[in-house]
């Protein structure tokens, strides 16, 4: 509790699932000289969009990134208090599974 690791250790805090990664939202098409000003406005509105969509994505990928690297720093702090505390033929069986796995 000290090293404040036993949440890992006890499980209520895993890792993220890494295919629920935050999806990037679709380019729109680019806007040319050679389209006609209704589409250049329709291009420009999608492109707005597309900016907002890229502002919220940017967020969900900070907040993924920043839990992700809180998880994975725990648990490499919990396994190597393992390390240490653990005999050589325990931690062999230990040493390739997570925190809360042991």
């Amino acid at each position: 509790m000290i090293s404040k690791v036993y949440d890992v250790i006890k499980g209520d805090t895993t890792k993220l699932d890494e295919t629920k990664h935050p999806k990037m939202p679709r380019t729109p098409p680019l806007i040319t000289g050679e389209m006609s000003s209704m589409d250049t406005e329709k291009a420009t509105h999608y492109w707005t969009q597309f900016n907002v969509q890229m502002n919220y994505y940017n967020m969900q990928l900070a907040d993924f990134n920043c839990k992700l690297s809180a998880w994975t720093d725990g648990n490499s702090q919990a396994m190597g208090i393992f390390n240490q505390a653990l005999d050589i033929g325990i931690w062999d069986q230990v040493k390739d599974k997570t925190a809360g796995q042991t």
